[in-house]
């Protein structure tokens, strides 16, 4: 265990003969404060956990609402900020790993097939690791105790989470693109799962022209089956759900730039601005200039 501090932050390394994980530290460990209302991003993996009351951030183009025993991992390179809520606490820290030397140890799979993997905000639910680990983490830092303990229980939160999301199959294995012959019994894949996989998949996708028979591959489902799961559990077609997410960009770029609107509609994955004025208008009950005008503080 390695430790590195200044006035601003602390760094702890726990490390093993293959893997090393280094932590970043800010007085926002302890305190639990949540004041950062400005778009930025880092080049390592941000992990939140709520306490107490409802935590409220914005990554990229979605608003997450968290609530306590959940947690919420922000890869690198995603902007982010979390709304100012005195009434709400949160415990949150940021960290990287290193897989040193191939190994068969457990842990270097799940963090590589886990964290690895993962290139979008994922929010991972019933997950108790503040009451498992990070309580007495913070409290052993609050004491300044033996860093080594609070790194080591760190470690275990991230084993702990990744633990989660491997069992929620929050990633794409290997299987991902594979084809379902017709003499192969269905996999059959728990809502969480297909509901994260569709939602993955719009957001790296939403500029390009995608269609439900994309989606129904990587679901290994059939189109019809893929037609009716997406109903399900978004209560609309899939081609609607791409609008949203399209509209919701849209929405974002139209507040936040002064972008011409035809540029915005492109950039939203729109390629026909009329259907985008329609779909639009429609979403809004205002035209894209109305809904600019009414939010240009």
């Amino acid at each position: 265990m390695k430790q590195t501090s200044d006035k601003d932050y602390i760094v702890l390394t726990c490390e093993n003969t293959s893997i090393r994980c280094e932590f970043i530290l800010k007085k926002e460990f302890i305190t639990g404060v949540t004041a950062s209302q400005t778009y930025h991003f880092h080049s390592i993996y941000e992990m939140h956990i709520p306490v107490t009351g409802i935590l409220h951030m914005m990554v990229e183009d979605k608003d997450i609402m968290l609530l306590p025993g959940e947690v919420c991992i922000i890869p690198p390179d995603r902007k982010h900020y979390v709304y100012a809520d005195k009434s709400s606490y949160r415990i949150g820290f940021r960290f990287t790993f290193f897989i040193q030397k191939k190994s068969t140890e457990p842990s270097d799979s799940l963090f590589q097939y886990s964290y690895g993997k993962l290139t979008d905000v994922f929010v991972v639910k019933n997950c108790p690791i503040y009451e498992k680990y990070l309580k007495a983490a913070a409290d052993n830092f609050a004491c300044a105790m033996p860093h080594f303990m609070t790194s080591n229980l760190l470690f275990l939160s991230l084993y702990e989470t990744a633990l989660a999301m491997i069992t929620v199959n929050c990633v794409s294995m290997s299987n991902d693109h594979k084809t379902l012959s017709e003499n192969e019994p269905p996999i059959i894949y728990s809502d969480t799962y297909i509901s994260e996989c569709i939602e993955s998949f719009i957001s790296r996708h939403y500029t390009e022209k995608i269609r439900l028979d994309d989606m129904a591959t990587q679901l290994n489902l059939s189109v019809r089956q893929t037609e009716r799961v997406t109903s399900r559990l978004f209560g609309m077609s899939f081609t609607s759900l791409v609008n949203k997410r399209r509209l919701t960009v849209a929405k974002l770029l139209l507040r936040t730039t002064d972008i011409p609107i035809e540029h915005i509609a492109i950039a939203s994955g729109f390629e026909n601005i009329n259907y985008f004025y329609r779909k639009f208008s429609a979403e809004c009950s205002m035209t894209p200039k109305e809904y600019r005008n009414l939010h240009v503080k």
